[in-house]
């Protein structure tokens, strides 16, 4: 089983706690080399190169159905795994969501991804969400995606950043049952502040394969 990601700090590191989790059922799994970006990342995936890959709720939706306009965790989650092609399938979504959102949606449907301008005023954030490249919009806390939503309808903000959890996509028939739970238990216990701290320490040296390791025989411990 080889295991993919594009090339971010983040990707790379999810990459390397799935390829170690799934080793420790008995399977064989090995971190292929980063990726430039998700259409090279999705074109080794659909090749049958890559098994295994972690993605981003809002982001994967954005680039699969950019009509798309669910916020909330669930909603982005539910509407991405609807949008992905056949012969893939997906695992549960962790709490974490690392990084900075590249993508918002306008109350037309609208997405615009990348390095985007914020002609909006106002923008509308859940409350863990991390805000956008903005520097010249006021942001707007809600506590729930229902208020936000609620606030979206009203027009009193003119966007909203969806949710970006991390979560598995792999090719259908890949996982056996004992796969798929070692996968589901690194997403009930993986959250935003356990990632980005193993995202600083892979960044001042240390190995990815390490702190997954390390991250993992914790969880065990």
């Amino acid at each position: 089983m080889t295991v993919g990601s594009v090339d971010s700090p983040a990707a790379a590191l999810v990459a390397e706690i799935y390829a170690a989790a799934l080793t420790r059922t008995g399977r064989a799994a090995r971190v292929a080399p980063p990726v430039a970006d998700r259409a090279a990342l999705w074109a080794a995936l659909d090749a049958g190169t890559l098994t295994l890959v972690p993605e981003q709720t809002g982001d994967l939706l954005g680039y699969l159905d950019p009509a798309a306009t669910a916020v909330g965790a669930e909603d982005v989650y539910t509407a991405v795994t609807r949008a992905l092609p056949p012969g893939l399938a997906d695992g549960d979504y962790a709490a974490a969501a690392p990084g900075t959102p590249t993508s918002v949606v306008t109350l037309a449907g609208r997405r615009t991804v990348g390095e985007y301008p914020c002609p909006w005023p106002r923008i509308g954030l859940a409350a863990d969400a991390d805000p956008p490249r903005c520097a010249d919009a006021v942001l707007a806390r809600f506590p729930d995606a229902d208020e936000l939503a609620g606030a979206l309808a009203d027009r009193e903000v003119a966007a909203v950043v969806p949710a970006r959890n991390v979560f598995p996509v792999y090719r259908e028939g890949a996982l056996d049952d004992d796969a798929r739970r070692a996968l589901n238990t690194v997403a009930g216990e993986l959250d935003t502040a356990t990632l980005n701290a193993l995202v600083a320490r892979r960044q001042a040296g240390e190995r990815s394969a390490d702190l997954a390791a390390g991250w993992l025989d914790d969880r065990a411990g």
